[in-house]
C-alpha cells in the first residue's frame, strides 16, 4: 500500500496506477490535471529497500518512509525541445571571434552577445520576441567596449534594464553598470560596485550570472571548483550591499559536467538548467524551493546538443 502526495502545496491527479506483473517491484504512475509546470511528487511507503531507481537507472531521492520526485511538463523542459534547424541558426555580424553569452530583454526585442577578446557587449534588435534569425546590428555605436582591465564573459540586468552586471575572465570580478536607459548599454558607467569571488570561494575560472526575480540573490558558477555559487544582496540588484551565502546553498555540477559554462533558471525558480561543455549536454535539475540550490534534485532530462555544437559556452531563455 502507498499514497501519493504533492509536496509544492499544488494539485494533480493520479488517474492510473500499474505495479507491473506479480512478484516485481515497478511501479507505473500516470498523472494529469497538474496545476503548475513544476511539481515534486511523494510517494510514501514502507521503504525496505533504502533505494529507489526510475526506469532509466537514475537513483530519486530515498528515506524509509518512500520516494520523492519531480515531474516537469510544458515550458522549460527539455524532453520537449526540437532544434529549429540550420535555417534558423544566427551568424553574428560584423564577423569576427565567437561570442561567450547571450542575453535577452525582458521583452524579448533585444539580443546582446558578448565578445571577451574584444572587450565588447554588442546589441542586436530583433524583428520578433526572441526571434534570432534575422537580428540586425545596432552598430558600433551602439556597443559598449569595457575599458576596465577584466574581459567580459558574461551579461546580465536587473528587471527594469537600468543596470548591466559583467562577469569577468582574468580578474575574477562582477561588476555593475548604470544605464541612462533601459537596455541602452552603450549609456552603461561604471557604479564602482564589484565582488571578487576568488577572495569568497578561491574561484578564479568563473561562468555565468543570474539573479533570482527579484533581485535578492545573484548567482554564479566557477569552472575551477565545480560549483555554483549563491550571494544574497541586502538592496535587490546592488552589488555593493553582496555578502556570500553558506556553502550549503552551493551547488556542486561534477554529477552532470565537470566544465559547465552557463545556466539558467525558469521564471518560477523551480528549474534549473546547466550547460555542460564536455558531455556537450544541456542538463535539467528540480528545486523543490525556489532560487535555493540546496535543495535541487535531479529532473534526469538531459538535451544532446553534439550534433549542433562542439564548444557551447552560452545557454538563454
Amino acid at each position: 500500500d502507498f499514497t501519493v502526495t504533492e509536496c509544492d502545496g499544488s494539485s494533480f491527479a493520479v488517474i492510473a496506477v500499474n505495479d507491473g506483473t506479480a512478484g516485481d517491484n515497478q511501479i507505473l504512475l500516470t498523472v494529469a490535471s497538474l496545476t503548475t509546470a513544476t511539481q515534486s511528487i511523494r510517494v510514501t511507503y514502507i521503504n525496505n529497500n533504502g533505494f529507489v531507481k526510475d526506469l532509466q537507472g537514475n537513483d530519486l531521492a530515498t528515506d524509509a518512509q518512500g520516494v520523492s520526485f519531480p515531474i516537469i511538463v510544458g515550458a522549460f523542459d527539455l524532453s520537449t525541445a526540437v532544434y529549429a534547424g540550420d535555417a534558423a541558426r544566427f551568424a553574428p555580424a560584423p564577423t569576427s571571434l565567437s561570442p561567450h553569452d547571450v542575453h535577452f530583454s525582458h521583452d524579448g526585442m533585444k539580443m546582446f552577445l558578448v565578445r571577451a577578446f574584444e572587450k565588447k557587449v554588442m546589441e542586436y534588435s530583433l524583428s520578433a520576441p526572441y526571434q534570432i534569425l534575422g537580428a540586425a546590428y545596432a552598430g558600433e555605436q551602439e556597443d559598449l567596449t569595457v575599458t576596465e582591465p577584466f574581459s567580459p564573459v558574461d551579461v546580465e540586468f536587473s528587471n527594469d534594464g537600468m543596470r548591466m552586471y559583467l562577469l569577468g575572465s582574468g580578474t575574477s570580478s562582477i561588476r555593475e553598470y548604470a544605464l541612462v536607459a533601459p537596455y541602452d548599454v552603450s549609456t552603461a558607467t561604471a557604479t564602482g560596485a564589484i565582488i571578487h569571488p576568488i577572495n569568497d570561494w578561491f574561484a578564479f575560472n568563473i561562468f555565468g550570472l543570474t539573479f533570482n526575480d527579484t533581485g535578492s540573490k545573484l548567482f554564479m558558477g566557477a569552472i575551477d571548483t565545480d560549483k555554483i555559487y549563491t550571494y544574497h544582496l541586502s538592496t535587490n540588484f546592488d552589488l555593493s550591499t553582496a555578502t556570500k551565502g553558506s556553502v550549503s546553498e552551493s551547488l556542486d555540477v561534477t554529477p552532470y559536467d565537470d566544465t559547465v559554462t552557463d545556466f539558467a533558471f525558469s521564471a518560477d525558480g523551480k528549474t534549473l538548467m546547466i550547460l555542460g561543455t564536455k558531455t556537450l549536454k544541456a542538463y535539467q535539475l528540480h528545486l523543490t524551493v525556489p532560487y535555493d540550490l540546496s535543495t535541487a534534485v535531479n529532473a534526469l532530462k538531459s538535451l544532446d546538443i553534439s550534433t549542433q555544437d562542439n564548444a557551447p559556452i552560452g545557454l538563454a531563455f
